[in-house]
């Protein structure tokens, strides 16, 4: 059974009954798994106004446990939702009552977006109990919006095969006055009508010779059917909030 509840704010509470679940685990003969109520954290939502390259902040994640076997096990996770990594973690152990959990969470200014604060319990002799969730806003004031700095084609012209493939690489150098981790992707576009062709990738996989080092890449496969002429492009970087770049323009010549 799912519960759950919503406040005027930013926060989504979420409590899942470990009746409920379908994980496997033997119960505890002699007691009951571990049982969660009135799960909160403060601040639901923080905004940062300093301006600082990166930002701690220590949420009080507070949740009241009964039942279980022995002494029970509580954690606190915070995962930022865009991409699943995890920022920060606690733990306490003890018996039924009421816990206070204080994860640290060193954010860089730019990795603004919704965090999940996940609460779970665990009795002394392993069985899971109750878990609750919800999540917790993280926004900054902006510095700007991203910028795309310079583009390139390798090879500028190419031939056209008479079979197989020839690849064109497109690169585009983008950063964000927030820093990097405010930059959610660089996207190839297509000039007349705007739509997304394509995402470059800033991983050091697939042709990107280095990750995380702000020069984004493209690998276009040109085949023997390709019509010859110029290709046209624009490269534009996108936030985490939705604030785009101005387009930059990139274009190879298949002959």
């Amino acid at each position: 059974m799912l519960r759950v509840f919503r406040s005027a704010s930013f926060a989504a509470l979420v409590l899942a009954a470990a009746a409920c679940d379908d994980a496997p685990g033997a119960r505890d003969p002699f007691g009951s798994p571990p049982v969660v109520s009135a799960f909160s954290f403060t601040p639901e939502a923080f905004e940062d106004v300093s301006g600082n390259a990166t930002i701690t902040v220590e949420p009080t994640i507070s949740v009241s446990v009964a039942g279980g076997s022995g002494d029970i096990t509580v954690r606190a996770f915070v995962r930022d939702l865009d991409g699943d990594e995890l920022v920060g973690e606690a733990d306490a152990s003890g018996g039924p009552g009421r816990y206070d959990l204080r994860p640290t969470l060193t954010l860089p200014r730019g990795a603004v977006g919704d965090y999940e604060i996940t609460v779970t319990t665990e009795d002394a002799s392993g069985v899971p109990g109750d878990r609750a969730s919800g999540v917790f806003a993280f926004s900054s004031v902006s510095l700007g919006a991203p910028s795309v700095a310079a583009t390139q084609a390798s090879p500028a012209t190419v031939q056209r095969p008479a079979s197989g493939t020839q690849v064109v690489t497109l690169t585009a150098n983008a950063s964000d006055p927030d820093g990097p981790a405010n930059l959610a992707r660089v996207e190839l576009r297509d000039p007349a009508s705007g739509d997304v062709l394509f995402r470059f990738a800033d991983d050091g996989q697939g042709g990107d010779a280095t990750a995380a080092d702000g020069q984004y890449t493209l690998r276009l496969a040109i085949r023997s059917g390709s019509p010859t002429g110029v290709y046209a492009f624009q490269a534009v970087a996108v936030d985490r909030t939705g604030r785009e770049s101005v387009p930059a323009d990139v274009s190879f010549t298949v002959q």
